[in-house]
């Protein structure tokens, strides 16, 4: 960033104005990627996936699919197949996998 600041007779911002364009930027293009996919996704999967992120439902929720397995054990190996069970009955297209 210093360079083309310098090179375009710009002024370096501050190092905190740095971070939070750079932060707005990232949100940004995720943002975007994120609708991408989204708009792939068919309207039960929708469904699904905002009731998830939600808590609702008897479906895993999405606190429990980002949660750490635990300890090696018959219940924690349980949870992980039901984690990709879960994923799995979303049907989510395999083009999404390509936008991001």
């Amino acid at each position: 960033m210093p360079l083309w600041c310098f090179t375009q007779k710009y002024e370096m911002p501050a190092t905190y104005r740095a971070e939070r364009i750079l932060k707005s930027v990232i949100t940004a293009a995720d943002d975007v990627q994120l609708e991408k996919v989204f708009v792939m996704l068919a309207g039960s999967t929708r469904i699904n996936l905002k009731r998830s992120l939600r808590g609702e439902g008897a479906e895993l929720n999405f606190a429990q699919l980002k949660a750490s397995p635990g300890a090696i054990s018959l219940e924690s190996f349980m949870n992980t197949v039901r984690q990709v069970e879960f994923i799995e009955s979303l049907n989510l297209p395999n083009e999404a996998a390509r936008v991001l």
